[in-house]
């Protein structure tokens, strides 16, 4: 029996359950309590973190009340995984035949990857929406309680829709369509009242996820008083585990998306604008020039090579001198001003104390003979430093005014216009093409843009950013993923140019097992089919379905991650698996899957030609600059008539950004269809109107046209 502890009341039945749907037999341990801590402390020597007290505790109450062996997994704590001391507590108790695994990121999965066996792909996916799934609810819960006069109530209402989630992972559903089921009852009443005061907790992962404190209750006591508390979410604590496991395998931005996308999934699905999760490895890497990585990820903190009262440590060991950041004792200055130069000896070391005395003293006898006490030659020295301080300093200002107010800075003898800085978002899928292939050319630069492409690994996440305003643009996205998050815009976003699918342009495919011998739509029935997580895939399988005459209810929809799709359909995960590229064609080449659809699935069962997507344009973005976005929609234009020109050109550009086991396979992609602006026209009412007729659109949307004679 697996037994999860450690990540909170909450997450810990939730990851049990998502164990249990991939085949595992789970179950979560009881909540820590003050009895835990104190057999803890009883059984394991003085110093350790109480986190660690309360899970030893926890286990060991947990063992005594089982008939058979267990095996507790648990995340352990931030200075580590501490799984030997738990072992040692557990055998000192008595519970012999009990296991601890507590995985890290620097010795991987141990024998966890064992017991997962074939299963890890799955397991992988379904931990990540338990965790999100958790994490969504929680937040969603905390802003309720700050607004609502009755907790009791709130806490029904989220336990009603934790039941759903937890009857989700058991049965491989979609937990994010189990939390928009509840999304009504989620939402503060009309009696609500705004929070006194907003309250974050932090600290270790154990009492930070179970309410601050596994005995004091802190943070509904600070809810009581009229506080609206966060806590840390169990998404952030997997991104700083990514990012100490990037340290060795440089994996984070994949990883480090797949997190995010599963997170906005949930997020958007309880109805709550929620803060998105605090990434904190981009503040660790920041203060890299101050504080070493090594000493955030477990790993200590090492001095270098000749640092005055510093012991040297020996080359090629872990944590030496060739592994240490690199140390100065001249230019290290955390104010960021210039150091003053210690004295130097023979080869160029620092003079150590008595030295560096002593040449401090034949300086000043060297400089005696200018007549001048000290007092008065330091004062003589400061006030021409001051003066050139002063000069220099206002002659950055002055240029610094002049190239603000005349909007170009030289070059050679030429003045160039200075480009103006967008960040864009992209899709890591061959709907994207045009842009990939607009970087690489830089057709953007060729209108003025400084343009920062931002990969996502789906168009979610990415057009949730863009419709926030956390980017100026993304491209492309599917339709019913623009319109449905469009309505939570502050201002309404962009849309401009569109992505067309017919028979001879597929971008949708429904793939099976090489020589499993189904066929969509007619074998669907009773089947688990995965999809790309988005809101456009859920949606046009059951119009698709709907369409075949084939009872949605019956088929049982997976969503499965980019990376995990090829090896979740190889092990049996799911029966059929509806996606795109680059994901479909890597696995027909590579033998894993075949094409078991009667044509591209889109438009063959939803009209042909069929819009699939389209670029959008953030709407404060748009209102805020917009020759610049005219600009951007401009090189988009150029780009998609770069890419009919040459296509092969345009899916070569796309490589670098795709999977190492994709990328042999891009010029095997089939032809795309994209309209520019002008050809494309406002087909937004048109396409509003289509997506209510196939029940795609079940809420008012806002967004509008970016059309050509608006620029």
């Amino acid at each position: 029996m697996v037994v999860i502890l450690g990540t909170g009341a909450l997450h810990d039945p939730l990851l049990a359950a998502a164990l249990r749907g991939c085949g595992i037999d789970a179950e979560a341990a009881a909540a820590p309590t003050d009895e835990a801590l104190a057999l803890g402390r009883a059984l394991m020597p003085r110093g350790h973190p109480c986190s660690v007290y309360y899970l030893a505790g926890t286990m060991v109450l947990h063992a005594r009340g089982s008939s058979g062996a267990c095996c507790f997994v648990t995340p352990g704590d931030r200075c580590g995984s501490y799984a030997t001391d738990l072992q040692r507590a557990l055998h000192a108790s008595g519970a012999t035949s009990a296991t601890v695994l507590a995985p890290s990121p620097e010795r991987g999965l141990g024998a966890l990857d064992e017991l997962l066996g074939d299963a890890r792909g799955l397991v992988w996916q379904a931990v990540l929406d338990a965790m999100a799934a958790g994490d969504a609810l929680c937040a969603a819960g905390r802003r309720l309680r700050a607004r609502s006069g009755d907790p009791d109530e709130v806490d029904r209402r989220v336990g009603e829709a934790i039941r759903s989630v937890t009857e989700a992972l058991e049965s491989g559903g979609d937990t994010a369509e189990a939390i928009r089921r509840h999304a009504p009852s989620l939402r503060p009443g009309r009696k609500s009242h705004a929070p006194r005061v907003r309250v974050r907790v932090t600290g270790e992962l154990l009492p930070a996820m179970s309410s601050g404190d596994p005995g004091a209750h802190l943070v509904r006591w600070m809810e009581s008083r009229g506080a609206e508390v966060e806590t840390p979410l169990a998404c952030e604590w997997a991104m700083h585990q990514a990012w100490r496991a990037s340290r060795c395998d440089g994996e984070l931005a994949r990883v480090r998306a797949m997190i995010l996308d599963a997170w906005a999934r949930h997020a958007a699905a309880t109805g709550h604008s929620l803060s998105p999760p605090v990434d904190a490895s981009a503040w660790v890497e920041a203060a890299e020039e101050w504080v070493p990585v090594s000493l955030c990820s477990g790993r200590g903190l090492h001095g270098d090579r000749g640092l005055p009262g510093r012991r040297a440590l020996p080359p090629g060991r872990p944590g030496g001198v060739d592994q240490a950041l690199r140390v100065d004792s001249v230019e290290l200055d955390l104010r960021r001003r210039a150091p003053r130069a210690l004295p130097q000896g023979a080869g160029g070391l620092p003079l150590a104390g008595g030295e560096r005395r002593r040449a401090h003293a034949d300086a000043q006898q060297a400089g005696a003979g200018d007549g001048l006490r000290p007092a008065q030659r330091r004062d003589r020295s400061f006030v021409k430093t001051s003066r050139t301080q002063f000069k220099a300093g206002l002659a950055v200002v002055m240029a610094v005014v002049v190239a603000a107010f005349v909007g170009f800075v030289p070059r050679g003898d030429a003045l160039t216009i200075r480009p103006d800085r967008v960040t864009l978002g992209v899709s890591a899928l061959r709907i994207s093409l045009p842009l990939f292939l607009a970087a690489k050319q830089n057709l953007f630069a060729r209108h003025g843009l400084r343009v920062t492409l931002r990969p996502y690994p789906t168009a979610q996440p990415m057009v949730d950013d863009v419709t926030q305003g956390r980017i100026d643009a993304a491209g492309f996205a599917a339709w019913p993923i623009v319109l449905l998050a469009s309505s939570r815009a502050a201002v309404p976003p962009r849309v401009v140019t569109t992505l067309e699918e017919d028979e001879t342009h597929r971008l949708s495919y429904v793939l099976g097992r090489r020589g499993g011998g189904l066929r969509f739509p007619a074998d669907a029935a009773g089947r688990r089919v995965g999809v790309l997580p988005t809101v456009a895939y859920r949606r046009w399988l059951p119009a698709m379905l709907r369409a075949a005459h084939i009872d949605p209810a019956t088929v049982t929809v997976v969503p499965v991650e980019p990376a995990l799709q090829a090896q979740t359909l190889a092990r049996g995960g799911v029966d059929m698996m509806f996606t795109n590229d680059p994901m479909a064609t890597a696995m027909i080449a590579r033998g894993v899957a075949e094409v078991i659809d009667d044509g591209p699935p889109c438009a063959k069962r939803l009209g042909s030609p069929f819009r699939f997507g389209t670029f959008v344009l953030s709407g404060a973005f748009a209102d805020r600059s917009p020759s610049v976005a005219a600009r951007l929609v401009a090189a988009v234009d150029e780009a998609i008539e770069a890419t009919r020109a040459d296509p092969a050109a345009a899916r070569r550009a796309m490589a670098e950004y795709l999977r190492p086991e994709e990328r042999a396979f891009v010029d095997a992609y089939p032809p795309s269809l994209y309209r520019t602006s002008r050809e494309a026209g406002d087909a937004l009412a048109e396409e509003i109107t289509r997506e209510r007729a196939l029940g795609i659109l079940d809420r008012e949307v806002s967004v509008r046209a970016f059309l050509p004679q608006a620029r």
